[in-house]
C-alpha cells in the first residue's frame, strides 16, 4: 500500500492511497477489503480517526479522512484485506503538520 496524496485543511486530515493487490481487494464471504486511519500518539498508543472506509474500487484506489488537533502527529493508514484472502494487513505513514 502507499499514499498518493495526504492533504490538512482546517483540521480535517485526508489521505488518498492505493491498495493491492487486485486478489485482496476482492469481497469475500467473510467481508469486504477496507482502510482504518490511526495517529500514533506514543510508542504505543494510536488513537484512531472516524470510522473505517471500504474499498470499493477494483483499482485500490480509496481516500479516507479525520478531524485531529493541531500540531505535528505521525499518521498510520492501515489497508485490511478480505478475510480469507491469505493477504495480511500493511500499512504507510506520514508525518503532517495540523494548524
Amino acid at each position: 500500500m502507499r499514499i498518493t496524496k495526504p492533504t490538512v485543511k482546517k483540521s480535517k486530515v485526508t489521505f488518498t492511497a492505493v491498495a493491492g493487490p487486485g486478489a485482496a481487494l476482492a469481497k469475500t464471504a467473510a467481508g469486504s477489503p477496507y482502510a482504518v486511519l490511526d495517529r500514533q500518539v506514543n510508542k504505543t498508543t494510536v488513537v484512531q480517526l472516524g470510522a473505517r472506509s471500504t474499498i470499493r474500487k477494483r483499482s485500490g484506489t480509496f481516500t479516507i479522512s479525520g478531524y485531529d488537533s493541531p500540531g505535528r502527529h505521525l499518521y498510520i493508514v492501515r489497508f485490511v484485506p478480505s478475510a480469507g484472502t491469505g493477504y495480511t494487513e500493511t500499512d504507510a505513514t506520514r508525518t503532517l503538520r495540523v494548524k
